[in-house]
């Protein structure tokens, strides 16, 4: 649906993931596979691509193709404007 879930745990998973995916960015160079982050933060990837799309609801990441990697994440100045 895009938008953030209800209450402070999906919230707190928002935040879990988007920390993964900034650490695991920072450390290989690349973006994370869903089921990359799914063994990351211990969820299932069906749960990992909800996550993603309130994300992306957010502004917080953007997806930008169809390939496993195509994540971005937007610096928080995008966001914030």
């Amino acid at each position: 649906d895009g938008v953030a879930e209800k209450g402070s745990a999906g919230i707190g998973r928002q935040a879990e993931l988007l920390v993964f995916i900034v650490a695991f960015i920072q450390r290989e160079g690349y973006p994370p596979t869903v089921r990359e982050m799914a063994e990351g933060v211990g969820l299932c990837p069906s749960y990992v691509h909800h996550l993603l799309r309130g994300l992306e609801g957010m502004g917080r990441v953007r997806r930008t193709g169809r390939s496993a990697r195509a994540l971005t994440v937007l610096p928080v100045s995008l966001v914030e404007e």
